[in-house]
């Protein structure tokens, strides 16, 4: 099976191509439970690691704009490398946020095109898992990452623990704090890592950073989604902040005529 994977959710445009075979795990899931313990905790999700895809080609490029310009000459360059046409890929896979508004919808609508034109699968998989699992390939092996923290504004985090039976979920700084309490001096990657240890620090809980500058990479996302179910329908992007402005639905005036 030939993979395409594609990641444009925040400062980075990224795809990657991977060939292997599918999980034989057939219950492997999307989205992995909650573990309420702490047992594993700077461990890679299962669903994260597989030693027999190999990845072809890939591309990474910082930007801040400008993605959806990007995108597509960077994945005829990474098929291209791989002596691959588009015609060949069999399954699209693509990160769903949370993210930017218009990054995460240029990889998404990107992967539909592609789905209606081939006619091939698409799996989706959210960010932080995908980052979970590049902080660990170019992380200190010695000294994992425990968590990974991207600063939402307004005193909350995006959060997923590195390791098993992990879920991406919005919470507070507080929140996010005591579910690390446990251990003696955890390692947070991402952007929300200063913020919590500012806030810890102030507890007098030590609380140690790592890799700031951590964005999700196609190249992770590419062996991933030989796990992962193809979605029935397509995926719904998720932002890195709810809108803050909501219709007022009760005030909706009806329309006469």
């Amino acid at each position: 099976m030939l993979v395409l994977a594609l990641d444009t959710c925040f400062q980075a445009c990224s795809v990657a191509l991977a060939a292997g075979q599918l999980s034989s795990d057939p219950e492997a899931p999307n989205t992995l439970q909650q573990d309420t313990g702490q047992r594993g905790l700077g461990q890679r999700d299962p669903e994260l690691q597989n030693t027999a895809q190999s990845v072809l080609a890939h591309r990474f490029t910082a930007m801040t704009t400008g993605h959806a310009e990007a995108l597509i000459g960077m994945i005829d360059a990474t098929l291209n490398e791989a002596g691959h046409k588009l015609a060949d890929v069999d399954r699209i896979a693509v990160t769903h946020g949370p993210g930017s508004f218009t990054g995460t919808r240029v990889g998404l609508s990107a992967a539909r095109a592609f789905k209606l034109v081939l006619g091939c699968e698409i799996v989706a998989l959210d960010s932080l898992a995908v980052m979970a699992a590049t902080a660990a390939r170019i992380g200190d092996r010695d000294d994992p990452a425990h968590a990974i923290a991207l600063d939402a504004r307004r005193g909350m985090v995006h959060w997923r623990l590195c390791g098993p039976h992990a879920t991406t979920q919005l919470l507070t700084c507080e929140q996010a704090l005591e579910t690390l309490e446990p251990l003696p001096t955890p390692l947070i990657a991402g952007s929300g890592g200063a913020l919590l240890r500012e806030i810890a620090t102030k507890r007098n809980f030590t609380v140690r950073t790592t890799q700031p500058e951590l964005l999700p990479d196609a190249f992770d996302l590419a062996i991933a989604a030989f796990a992962l179910h193809p979605e029935p329908a397509a995926p719904a992007p998720v932002y890195a902040r709810p809108p803050d402005a909501k219709p007022q639905d009760a005030k909706r005036l009806i329309r006469r005529g």
